[in-house]
């Protein structure tokens, strides 16, 4: 097959390539806060996320919880699943499986949402679907579902959350790069589109060599309260 995933053991970690280049990575370690993929890898391997903290800085260094691509929300249970705060919460994998297959090959995960004590909140099944696309148009499908499995669960309201969350390259940030944002109902700029409703929202801008790339997250209509309030910042 063109798009295949492989199992490393030894680092607790899913590679998916697309013909011979990495598209992504899942890490699952113990030692992380919580999984998340990366690098996000456009055609040609150039990364569209931002490789700190887990690879090298390029420019900035702030906001260590921005790993790549990942699921987070800022307040369950007066837990903080979002920032490395005094009261964060952990998200432990429990069981995963992948299936390759010759249009889509899929990565599933169990996962348990739970207080630094070990106290768990929710439950979480998730489920990346990556498809054999042409290397320059990368496309996969997240969905999640969280279960309150031990108990109510409360979500907080709370700006900090985001059930497809990414930290764009910094070359590709509205402050400091070439980027811009836009959505589904025209607006561009941090300014126009952030808390705002739309089916979609883009960060694209332009790399030196490599040319125009960046990442459009679509909104599913039969997600949670569709069309979402998109949380997007001028940083990244």
């Amino acid at each position: 097959y063109n798009l295949r995933i492989k199992k490393d053991k030894k680092f607790n970690r899913l590679d998916v390539f697309l013909g011979k280049e990495l598209f992504t990575s899942f890490h699952y370690q113990d030692e992380r806060v919580k999984p998340y993929l990366w690098p996000l890898n456009a055609d040609g391997e150039v990364g569209v996320s931002r490789d700190w903290p887990i690879g090298e800085r390029n420019k900035t260094k702030d906001h260590p919880h921005h790993e790549s691509f990942y699921t987070a929300y800022g307040d369950i249970n007066d837990t903080d699943f979002w920032a490395f705060s005094s009261n964060k919460g952990f998200q432990k994998t429990m069981a995963g499986d992948r299936i390759t297959g010759a249009a889509y090959s899929t990565i599933y995960s169990e996962l348990i949402w739970h207080k630094e004590d070990g106290t768990p909140v929710v439950d979480e099944q998730r489920t990346y679907t990556f498809y054999n696309t042409p290397s320059e148009y990368r496309i996969f499908d997240l969905k999640t579902t969280l279960i309150a499995a031990h108990g109510d669960a409360k979500f907080d309201d709370t700006k900090e959350g985001g059930m497809a969350t990414v930290r764009m390259n910094d070359d590709l940030r509205e402050v400091g790069g070439s980027g811009t944002i836009t959505n589904s109902e025209g607006g561009v700029g941090a300014g126009e589109t952030w808390g705002k409703p739309a089916a979609w929202c883009d960060y694209s801008g332009s790399l030196d060599g490599v040319g125009n790339l960046g990442i459009t997250i679509m909104d599913h209509p039969t997600s949670f309260r569709y069309p979402t309030h998109w949380h997007v910042r001028d940083y990244g």
